[in-house]
């Protein structure tokens, strides 16, 4: 999947129906979504700064977003910086209960995944959500026909569980569990970072008009995969496999 990144100080965001593959290229078929950010502005001294709190249903925690941007002039009218950051952390409701028989070893043994009894909270408010990112540019222009902008953005996401939830009738084996609950043993986490360097120029011909970008992307993303068997609707006990 495609880097997630949190929008704030954005220009405007197109929608382009597809296929666009003349200027975007093969990955364009289907249609495309552009993000234009505002550029540094030499003209003026900007800033910005919004917080946000709210809270969820079945959480014992909070959520909060903090959102900053500064535009500082180096060079009037020619040479100016743009800096943007953001926090955001949401939540989690779903708690992750385990009956003390965890999948491991061979996981094609015939050994019943779900055994009926009481259920223990391993970790509650499993499915948090916390990310972190943001971008500098560097923009210089002659004022007339001339401008270059250098970019570059960062995000790192850090996703503590699924929203998953255990059906009714599973949840009803294990007396005492919560409605928002799901069962593993151990949470299904993501760690998702990219880091971006772009940089693109546009010179003004008069009569034609010249447009160059280039960028540089790393991702690195760790995601923890269990068997989830909190979507499975069977009797106890259930064998997944065999």
């Amino acid at each position: 999947s495609s880097p997630d990144p949190r929008l704030f100080d954005v220009r405007d965001v197109q929608i382009l129906r597809g296929p666009q593959g003349t200027l975007y290229g093969e990955g364009s078929v289907g249609g495309l979504v552009i993000i234009t950010n505002n550029q540094p502005n030499a003209d003026e001294f900007q800033a910005k700064l919004d917080a946000t709190y709210s809270e969820t249903d079945h959480a014992d925690e909070g959520n909060h977003e903090l959102n900053g941007m500064i535009n500082v002039p180096i060079v009037e009218n020619r040479l100016a910086l743009r800096a943007v950051g953001y926090q955001r952390s949401y939540a989690g409701f779903i708690d992750l209960v385990s009956t003390g028989n965890a999948l491991e070893g061979d996981l094609f043994a015939p050994v019943p995944v779900i055994p009926a009894g009481p259920g223990v909270v391993v970790k509650e408010d499993a499915n948090t959500e916390d990310v972190t990112g943001g971008r500098v540019a560097l923009g210089y222009t002659d004022g007339t026909v001339f401008d270059v902008t250098l970019t570059y953005s960062f995000q790192d996401l850090e996703v503590g569980g699924d929203n998953l939830i255990m059906p009714d009738t599973r949840r009803a084996m294990f007396p005492g569990v919560d409605e928002y609950s799901t069962f593993d043993d151990k949470p299904a986490t993501r760690d998702d970072r990219y880091r971006q360097l772009a940089g693109e120029l546009n010179y003004d011909f008069g009569g034609a008009a010249f447009y160059a970008s280039a960028g540089y992307h790393e991702r690195e993303l760790d995601t923890t995969t269990l068997f989830a068997t909190a979507i499975f609707d069977a009797p106890t006990p259930f064998y997944p496999f065999g």
